[in-house]
């Protein structure tokens, strides 16, 4: 374990604090870079260490400029922040998955904290400690330092840009040393459980940096509930709407059968008899004209009248 001078940044015993947004945005040298670096923000056009990206600090600790070479230790430190999760362990003269930067007194215990997402724990060639994550194929959004500012552009991996071939992209991020003894953890504290991976194991996909918050990914939530209702009620009404017409067309149609039967009941004329009443009344035609009412009688012949009778 390396025999570092080491910094007490401020105690760590709550998860209540988490990143800022724009912590977990890569920031890169240029668009065209194949690494770049979480908890950084741009100043006069230059990436620099963001410290609102740390845990909260103790007074009187100094800002700067290689925080992502390892900056100091949290102590009595017993948890990883919000967000991170617990990758390294080591006990002062015990077990060890991780050379840690800044060395363990007696009694000590250390946690080694990186975001989630598919980072892991790195010793860098300068054997400073920090956190990484090796993504060669995926998308990620990606920020550069500009004149003018901050600038956001969707990052493909991989990539070919003019002659030039990016099949992996390469982010470090803040590596959290948290250290305590044990009597530092209280009876209703204790470390969250998690599983130790060695840093040995390198993601492949690229992990889901610039994230929606918590804030937007509840909202989401809540509108999609919402949308989710109004949908079915939608459809119970439009079920209800057809369901209502198809019951007034089966009542139209019974209505026009019924009367369809009423009308071929009075067509209709019992056995041995017409409508028109008895045969012997066919034997009496009445035929109207013009001048008055001739009654022709088919048994006597009549003879009509003269031309002028008729005129």
């Amino acid at each position: 374990m390396t025999s570092t001078t080491r910094l007490n940044l401020g105690p760590l015993t709550t998860t209540s604090w988490s990143p800022p947004a724009v912590c977990n945005t890569p920031l890169a040298a240029c668009l065209t870079c194949n690494l770049g670096w979480l908890g950084q923000v741009c100043k006069d056009g230059q990436i620099t260490d963001d410290q609102a990206c740390w845990p909260p600090t103790s007074s009187g600790v100094p800002e700067t400029k290689g925080a992502l070479g390892g900056w100091g230790i949290y102590s009595p430190g017993i948890i990883c922040p919000s967000g991170y999760v617990e990758i390294a362990t080591a006990t002062y003269g015990g077990q060890s998955n991780f050379n840690f930067q800044f060395a363990l007194r007696k009694g000590e215990t250390a946690l080694g904290c990186c975001p989630s997402g598919g980072f892991f724990a790195f010793r860098n060639s300068a054997n400073e400690q920090t956190c990484t994550s090796v993504a060669t194929t995926g998308r990620i959004l990606l920020g550069t330092c500009e004149t003018s500012g901050l600038f956001y552009t969707d990052f493909a991996i991989p990539q070919t840009y003019s002659s030039s071939e990016i099949n992996a992209f390469t982010v470090y991020a803040p590596f959290i040393q948290a250290v305590h003894k044990a009597a530092d953890v209280s009876t209703t504290t204790s470390s969250s459980p998690s599983s130790s991976s060695s840093h040995s194991s390198t993601p492949t996909t690229a992990p889901s940096f610039g994230g929606l918050s918590t804030g937007a990914k509840a909202g989401i939530g809540i509108g999609a509930a919402l949308g989710a209702i109004f949908l079915a009620t939608g459809a119970f009404l439009l079920w209800r709407s057809i369901h209502q017409k198809r019951n007034q067309t089966n009542i139209k149609q019974q209505h026009k059968l019924l009367g369809q039967e009423a009308k071929f009941r009075e067509l209709e004329a019992p056995h041995g008899q017409s409508e028109l009443g008895d045969q012997s009344n066919l034997s009496r035609v009445v035929a109207g004209s013009a001048l008055g009412v001739i009654e022709m009688n088919p048994q006597e012949p009549a003879e009509l009248g003269s031309r002028d009778d008729r005129c």
